[in-house]
């Protein structure tokens, strides 16, 4: 790995790729430029800053990045300085590759395949346009739609002061495309920079890095700390997964990159597996746990590789194995996990989809009627109606707040009770979402320490802290939890095979 790069190589693209294609792949941070060979089936991408860089690279490595099932090949790109002009543009106007039209009058409106051949030829190719158009009756509320041949104005009499949105190949090509429509009169819009779509923050990008820094408010943390956190974090686990793999492996890993699964042995009879998944609290998410009693063993896997390397470093760092319930077990990696299906990694990212649901009475929608008329579900209830689903981790009730949280042992069987709760309609009056997994109650804060380096990046790893339960919060106390039900009966339902 060469260090301190801000070029990446992408190859092994499908054919015919697109430049929006590849560039969908990628929320590390500002793009400088990027090239595309199309005949060859690979491009480069420079951003502006190395750590963005750093960032994709081990994040692309970690989750096995592939676009249209081709897994594409991730490597450092030469060396190169970013052009003057462009340091300059963007020190002084903050330039991305996004340049924005505004103030476009209904009545005129803006013929977006014409605009895009004119600009082409004028300054550069075009990776990206996107429309912005404002209701009339409410400017805040904004429709975003992809353009294309069939898009050919944004004229509507429901319409007007639309934006678009044109991002370029490189920032060259925008700050030129800048400078000379501003000066030019007969340029009826009013242009300048916008934010370049490949820099921003995801929800679910800001609210990890907060569980990670134990910040009350992900919306206070900096954009730039938010990615340089999660790229010292993700080059660790790159180099964790892959450095310790060849003597802590079950079986022994090939490869072992992006690897999210964890083995944990030599774990007594009276361990359960509310024990096991205790010890990921203060870590982060689980998309499956994986427990068999009688041979003392268990498979956690995570949603993130991160949080994997991070839970296995901190526990072989901080015990030389897995603490559970003051037994010290064998830690080591599982079978390589590979990266979770798209369709349930989207469901995480978008609704912040757990292992955990979360139902709990709330009369807000009802009638004083209707209230009255509700009856109130049991622990037997709940049961017998999430257990068709899949085996349980836990359920917690809290009687004096109608309230229940039910943990299965997959990702997956979660995701199928909330989407068949909702659509059968059951539980009405009751509020059903999804519940947090992996959080603490208390914490100590520990310090950085280095890992090493990989070929010249040096990668930092920050444990995060070994967590218990509020005392009194566990079984009863003032949050007036009243059963704790570990795996539902019959027997054979208390393993949940991966």
């Amino acid at each position: 790995m060469t260090a301190l790069n801000r070029t990446i190589y992408v190859g092994n693209l499908p054919p015919d790729t697109t430049a929006e294609q590849v560039l969908n792949l990628v929320h590390s941070g500002v793009v400088e430029s990027f090239k595309l060979f199309p005949d060859k089936n690979f491009a480069f991408i420079s951003f502006l800053s190395e750590i963005s860089a750093i960032h994709f690279f081990a994040t692309a490595k970690l989750h096995h990045l592939s676009l249209n099932n081709n897994h594409l090949k991730i490597n450092w790109g030469k060396q190169s300085p970013i052009p003057l002009q462009v340091s300059l543009a963007v020190t002084k106007d903050k330039a991305t590759r996004n340049v924005y039209f505004g103030n476009i009058p209904k009545s005129k409106g803006i013929n977006i395949p014409e605009l895009r051949q004119t600009l082409e030829s004028r300054f550069g190719l075009i990776e990206n346009i996107r429309i912005v158009k404002r209701a009339i009756a409410s400017s805040t509320n904004h429709d975003t739609l992809s353009s294309d041949d069939s898009v050919t104005d944004i004229v509507s009499s429901n319409y007007e002061n639309s934006v678009v949105f044109i991002h370029f190949y490189n920032i060259n090509s925008a700050i030129r495309t800048v400078q000379e429509l501003s000066l030019d009169p007969e340029n009826p819009y009013k242009i300048f920079y916008g934010k370049d779509r490949c820099a921003k923050i995801s929800r679910y990008q800001r609210e990890f890095v907060a569980n990670y820094l134990r910040s009350p408010d992900p919306d206070a943390i900096d954009d730039s700390v938010i990615i340089s956190v999660l790229s010292q974090r993700a080059i660790a686990a790159l180099e964790i997964n892959t450095s310790m793999a060849q003597f802590s492996a079950h079986p022994p890993a090939v490869d072992n990159t992006g690897n999210r699964t964890i083995y944990i042995g030599g774990l007594p009879l009276s361990i359960t597996i509310e024990d096991v998944c205790d010890t990921i609290k203060g870590y982060g998410s689980l998309e499956r746990v994986k427990f068999i009693p009688d041979k003392g063993i268990a498979f956690l896997t995570f949603i993130e590789p991160i949080v994997a390397a991070e839970y296995y470093m901190g526990n072989l760092t901080n015990h030389r194995g897995v603490l559970v319930q003051n037994v010290l077990a064998d830690i080591g990696w599982g079978k390589q996990s590979g990266p979770m299906p798209e369709e349930l990694y989207r469901l995480v990212v978008e609704r912040g989809a757990a292992r955990n649901i979360y139902l709990r009475y709330s009369s807000d929608a009802l009638t004083p009627e209707q209230q009255q008329q509700i009856v109130a579900p049991t622990l037997v209830d709940i049961r017998e109606v999430f257990s068709r689903f899949g085996a349980f981790e836990k359920i917690l009730h809290f009687k004096n707040k109608y309230c229940f949280f039910i943990n299965f042992t997959t990702l997956q069987s979660a995701v199928e009770a909330m989407e068949t709760v909702r659509t059968e309609g059951l539980y009405k009056g009751f509020k059903i979402s999804y519940g947090k997994d992996g959080i603490i109650n208390k914490q100590h804060f520990q310090m950085p320490y280095q890992t090493g380096s990989t070929n010249g990046i040096s990668g930092y790893f920050y444990p995060p802290s070994y967590s218990y339960y509020a005392e009194g919060s566990r079984y009863g106390g003032e949050d007036g939890l009243s059963t704790t039900m570990t795996s539902p009966i019959p027997d054979d339902e208390k393993i949940s095979y991966m």
